[in-house]
């Protein structure tokens, strides 16, 4: 019985003695499972540099190719950011780096607005990387150093005033500056502010009017108040413009290629009012008879009516108090707002302004005659 145990505690000690390299059970020996993720690369090669929606038109395009294999990736996660912008923007990639141009486009424009300038993003690529061991698939997360893209969104070119003429909101969407060519705008009235019978000069800021209401996108001057006769237009944390003198009539100028400002000082300070502008043509025969439509005055010798629809293609005039002794027409015969939405009307002998049917929201200036006819939905 006595040998029975000294032979079998010599087998367990033999045993033991040829797996000093082996001796937890529970965790066996393997490679570092880890080991093959630490040593992948992943890098991202743009496929493209600039982007204008202008003229781009595919609804998805490719941004970029990636160092990693087919497999690997079901989509990308991509974050754009921009130097001095707060705001970041996410969108997804397909595992072949093609993004919605939509989704691109919203992008950029959560970043910056849709203003469309030619615009610069930083846009960094994670996913999540499937790899292959020897003990199976192992799932990582994987980022790329970011690269840039240039992009210009393709936005209509319409300004609007917000401040103190528009309550500093509900009525900026009926403050359209009119254009003058060449990224250039203006707006004439008397900015003047009169509340509680005290008169100041009026403030204002301009929106983009794909960006109205979005505070963090207007444009306005350097300094919170700023009266000078001229100065710099900026779009980050920008400042109320105010008009240079309480209680006259000034004409707004702003130059979006230079990015400045201007007010000049009409020469005439009395400018004929009326109580009513109205349009008048073929879409109502001419009828004089009170079926005429009337504009709203918004600012003092600004006009806005909204969703006019002649209801069939013909021509028209604007006319003062419901007469003809004051009335607005082209310069020549035969202009169509079809082909320019713009146009300066006179009262000298105006000809009969061709607008086709449609849907538009007008709005006219009587000291200058400008007037816009903006496509309405």
């Amino acid at each position: 019985m006595i040998k029975k145990l000294v032979y079998g505690l010599a087998i367990i000690a033999g045993l033991v003695s040829c797996n000093d390299d082996y001796t937890d059970w529970a965790s066996p020996q393997s490679n570092d499972s880890k080991e093959p993720v630490d040593k992948i690369a992943f890098t991202v090669e743009p496929a493209v540099s600039a982007i204008d929606f202008v003229v781009e038109t595919a609804e998805n395009i490719q941004l970029f190719t990636t160092s990693l294999q087919d497999g690997q990736v079901s989509e990308y996660a991509l974050t754009l950011s921009a130097e001095g912008k707060d705001k970041t923007a996410a969108l997804s990639a397909t595992a072949a780096g093609m993004v919605a141009s939509t989704d691109l486009a919203n992008a950029v424009a959560a970043i910056y607005g849709k203003s469309p300038e030619e615009r610069t993003v930083a846009v960094e690529v994670a996913a999540d990387v499937t790899v292959k061991t020897e003990d199976g698939s192992i799932i990582t997360k994987k980022k790329a150093s970011p690269f840039t893209l240039k992009v210009k969104l393709n936005t209509p070119l319409e300004y609007f005033l917000v401040g103190d003429a528009t309550s500093w909101a509900d009525k900026s969407a009926k403050c359209m500056l009119y254009p003058q060519g060449d990224k250039k705008y203006a707006y004439t009235t008397d900015f003047t502010k009169t509340e509680n019978g005290v008169q100041t000069a009026g403030n204002l800021k301009i929106w983009l009017g794909a960006d109205i209401g979005n505070w963090d996108n207007c444009y306005g001057a350097e300094s919170d108040g700023d009266n000078a006769v001229s100065g710099k237009l900026v779009s980050v944390n920008a400042g109320a413009i105010a008009c240079p003198e309480v209680g006259k009539f000034y004409k707004l100028e702003v130059d979006f290629s230079t990015n400045e400002y201007a007010w000049t000082e009409l020469t005439d300070q009395a400018p004929k009012s009326y109580t009513h502008i109205s349009l008048i043509g073929d879409y109502n025969d001419w009828d004089t008879a009170g079926s005429e439509k009337d504009l709203e005055q918004i600012t003092p010798h600004n006009w806005y009516i909204a969703g006019f629809e002649p209801g069939k293609d013909g021509v028209l005039k604007l006319r003062a108090d419901h007469k003809w002794d004051i009335s607005w027409g082209a310069a020549t015969d035969n202009v169509t707002i079809a082909d320019k939405n713009y146009l300066s009307l006179t009262t000298a002998d105006g000809k009969n302004v061709v607008v086709p049917n449609g849907k538009y929201n007008v709005f006219f200036n009587d000291i200058t005659g400008e007037v816009v006819f903006q496509t309405a939905e």
